[in-house]
């Protein structure tokens, strides 16, 4: 009976031990996009309350007070939550609106306030590092006239519930475009894509391609692009032959990608006679030649 009660008296200080020796988990640092919200992951026991606070070597500044809103600083009101179930030990915060003056921010957590079976975690300090975040743009290197054009805008983003807007600037020649949006966790923030497709077209050649990121207070944007675009030559409609007195000119207008170059052909043959007089100029994309035919058997009376 004496071993029995002992055995229970045990087991009833082990469980005042776990109660009392709280156990919380935090990471020592976060990364948040400025504009965005931030998420800080904290668990612990199961609980009742939470108060959330910024360090301070005097003074106890409030982030977070669900019970008492009132408290919370100015500069966080209406900004930070909690998320997750008390019940299961989840203590996250979230602020939102990230902005400047939240760089370099220390917090900390307390859980159940007020109560014999509580801790402070005033040592176990969590530093917010704020950066701002601009969209990467990216375009497969070689681009042909009919092909399909794949552009990716991302950036990543600390708020998973609510990621910035993306947004394109593109060609208006580019046909059938279609938009499809990814969401990946990467390094401790989320990865935001969106993926551009459409069908090349040669008016492309030389447009401007970029993408911007909105947030709720300001947008950022992404490098811009220059789109090359290969296409076979083309021989424009301003070509033509006309007869001036005792030459015939003949005008050649080929556009191509990269550039074109122009030969002549006399009755089936490649070789140009000496008499004939030809010339070319090259412009990006197009390529102009003429070439000068003296006209023999003519009479002028």
């Amino acid at each position: 009976m004496e071993t029995a009660h002992l055995l229970r008296l045990l087991s009833l200080f082990a469980v005042v031990q776990q109660v009392r020796s709280w156990s919380i988990i935090v990471p020592k640092t976060v990364t948040a996009t400025e504009g965005s919200c931030v998420v800080v992951p904290c668990q612990t026991q199961p609980h009742t309350r939470v108060i959330w606070y910024k360090y301070h070597n005097i003074n106890y500044p409030v982030v977070y007070d669900g019970l008492r809103p009132q408290t919370v600083e100015p500069q966080f009101r209406g900004r930070t939550s909690v998320l997750g179930n008390a019940s299961k030990g989840n203590c996250t915060l979230m602020i939102d609106d990230v902005n400047t003056a939240d760089n370099n921010l220390q917090i900390y957590v307390w859980i159940n306030p007020g109560m014999k079976n509580t801790q402070k975690f005033h040592v176990q300090t969590i530093t917010v590092s704020v950066e701002r975040r601009t969209p990467i743009i990216s375009v497969q290197r070689q681009l042909e006239e009919g092909e399909i054009l794949e552009a990716s805008c991302s950036i990543k983003h600390s708020c998973p519930s609510s990621p910035p807007s993306l947004q394109w600037t593109k060609s208006p020649f580019l046909i059938n475009s279609t938009f499809m949006d990814f969401n990946s966790e990467s390094e401790g923030q989320w990865l935001y894509r969106n993926l551009l497709c459409g069908i090349v077209t040669r008016e492309m050649q030389d447009s401007k391609m970029k993408c911007s990121a909105q947030f709720k207070t300001f947008t950022t944007e992404s490098q811009e692009i220059t789109l090359n675009i290969l296409y076979a030559p083309v021989i424009l409609p301003e070509s033509s032959c006309r007869q001036e007195e005792d030459i015939m000119r003949c005008f050649c207008l080929s556009e191509a990608s990269p550039n074109a170059s122009i030969s002549w052909t006399a009755d089936g043959n490649d070789t140009i006679p000496s008499l004939f007089t030809s010339f070319s100029t090259h412009e990006k994309n197009v390529v102009s030649g003429e070439i000068h035919v003296p006209l023999f058997g003519h009479c002028y009376g």
